[in-house]
């Protein structure tokens, strides 16, 4: 580490490592006593707060490629390389998957037992849709809502939309459900006669 005095007012540490520096800049007047307050970044942690921004704003991917986002970036920290579309897509991609390891890993652990809220839904396409969405309280009494799955499917009988919901319960290592909410559409009550017998078997308590 390098220390600097610019024209005997301003103070600059850097380090030599490309992935992590240690900067400060302090206003100083000679033959006054200074103390320098250092600041850590890791390339890993900025690129992991950049996919972070993306997924909470939904931003599109390319806005990584903006030119007034790059010269953002530039003003905090000129020597961060700015990843490209198809790097910070990879990053969420990995983030996910971390993500949805952890989850699953409490809900295997904790026996956590979920309230489910189940939407479907036809494109102006006429492509069928279903979002499943997971709500529970953790051991603080944090209520927790979490998107399962948000996927294609053949049609709504009953019967497919439980197998598909019965196949993404069993992804993510849910067995105990509490409390199954639909809207009114006559092909629910196959869901959750479906469900029902399922997580009976799993001695999930439906």
């Amino acid at each position: 580490m390098t220390s600097q005095l610019d024209k005997g007012k301003r103070v600059a540490v850097d380090s030599a490592s490309p992935s992590s520096k240690s900067s400060s800049n302090a206003e100083v007047k000679i033959g006054e006593p200074c103390s320098l307050v250092s600041a850590t970044y890791s390339v890993e942690a900025c690129r992991e707060a950049i996919a972070k921004f993306i997924i909470k704003d939904e931003m599109s991917f390319r806005v990584v490629e903006g030119e007034g986002f790059r010269e953002m970036l530039g003003v905090f920290e000129n020597t961060f390389k700015v990843p490209s579309r198809t790097t910070i897509a990879r990053d969420i991609l990995q983030l996910y998957k971390k993500t949805k390891k952890d989850l699953t890993d409490f809900f295997v652990s904790s026996h956590q037992r979920v309230c489910l809220t189940i939407d479907t839904w036809t494109s102006a396409q006429n492509l069928c849709y279903m979002c499943l969405t997971a709500h529970f309280i953790d051991d603080n009494w944090t209520l927790h809502k979490k998107i399962l799955n948000f996927c294609q499917v053949a049609d709504h009988k009953g019967e497919i939309i439980g197998r598909q919901i019965e196949t993404c319960l069993l992804d993510w290592g849910i067995e105990r459900v509490f409390t199954v909410t639909v809207d009114n559409a006559s092909s629910n009550d196959g869901v959750v006669f479906y469900l029902s017998k399922v997580v009976n078997n799993w001695n999930g308590a439906l």
